[in-house]
């Protein structure tokens, strides 16, 4: 892949409702010293370049969508990933493919305090939870991660741990048939 630029925090994915992009752009605007980049194509993307150019975000990229080495370039460059961050019920009782990804390669994480996230995330240990849908709360803790290398450190460790017991092919194989044993 081409040259990935410097990436403080990372957003891929298709812009929909339960992701709280919205809280994203909100939260980069209080944040002018840290690139964020914002990949991904839908058509909702649209509307979110529309509100980062109203707020001034000009510290937020919009690079479309990624081929996935290039994705993989990024996530790899990224100093912290940002998983869903809404209130919406998919949010709440999901975790998501991408944090699985972001974890497997040891990336500092941000969540939305909710339910499913923690299950199996510790707050401050293998992911920092947010209040979801609230900017500032994002934007603090961002600044927490981003101004703090021991923070940092200490998440990636964990989101990889959470990788290794909960994430890994293997895990959700013997899950998945655990659960199907258990509806014969």
């Amino acid at each position: 892949p081409e040259s990935v630029p410097t990436v403080n925090v990372l957003y891929w994915g298709n812009f929909i409702p339960h992701h709280g992009v919205e809280t994203m752009v909100e939260a980069a605007t209080d944040l002018p010293a840290y690139n964020f980049v914002f990949a991904g194509k839908s058509e909702q993307r649209d509307s979110i370049i529309k509100e980062a150019d109203r707020l001034g975000a000009d510290n937020i990229s919009f690079p479309g969508f990624l081929s996935d080495a290039e994705l993989e370039a990024y996530i790899r460059t990224a100093d912290v990933v940002l998983g869903p961050l809404s209130e919406y019920t998919q949010s709440r009782m999901t975790i998501g493919t991408k944090v699985a990804e972001a974890a497997s390669l040891r990336k500092a994480i941000v969540l939305g305090d909710n339910p499913a996230p923690n299950e199996v995330f510790d707050h401050r240990k293998s992911a920092f939870l947010v209040d979801p849908e609230n900017p500032e709360d994002l934007a603090m803790g961002l600044e927490s991660i981003l101004s703090n290398d021991y923070l940092q450190t200490r998440l990636e460790s964990g989101s990889y741990s959470v990788y290794e017991r909960y994430f890994t092919p293997s895990r959700v194989a013997a899950q998945f048939l655990a659960a199907a044993e258990q509806t014969t």
